[in-house]
């Protein structure tokens, strides 16, 4: 299952649908569309494999990506990671978990040098 929303909405998307007995949080990612980035929020059910739900949104570089801690709090990790790989900002994410300060900055972005 698939719900696009927006960067404004999305924490309100995910808090409306999320029922913490039925769905754990499983992961945070961004696809490089190179003018842009689809962001991915996947939730997975407890005690099925087979179904996921993905929330999906298209941030520029230089937006903020809103963290979903709030309702989740174990997402703090994969919107760190998320921060520092891609290079993009995520509300309250901090440098330094990942990557060593003299490392490649957004190692996992196309125009990554």
């Amino acid at each position: 299952m698939k719900i696009e929303s927006s960067l404004q909405t999305i924490l309100k998307d995910i808090s409306l649908w999320l029922d913490n007995e039925k769905w754990r949080f499983s992961s945070v990612f961004a696809i490089d569309l190179k003018d842009s980035l689809e962001i991915k929020w996947v939730f997975a059910p407890i005690g099925f494999k087979e179904e996921l739900m993905e929330f999906t949104a298209i941030a520029q570089y230089n937006e903020q990506i809103p963290s979903i801690n709030s309702i989740v709090p174990s997402a703090w990790i994969a919107e760190w990671e998320l921060h520092e790989m891609m290079g993009v900002s995520v509300e309250n994410a901090k440098h330094g978990l990942f990557l060593e300060p003299d490392m490649l900055k957004a190692p996992l972005r196309k125009d990554a040098k």
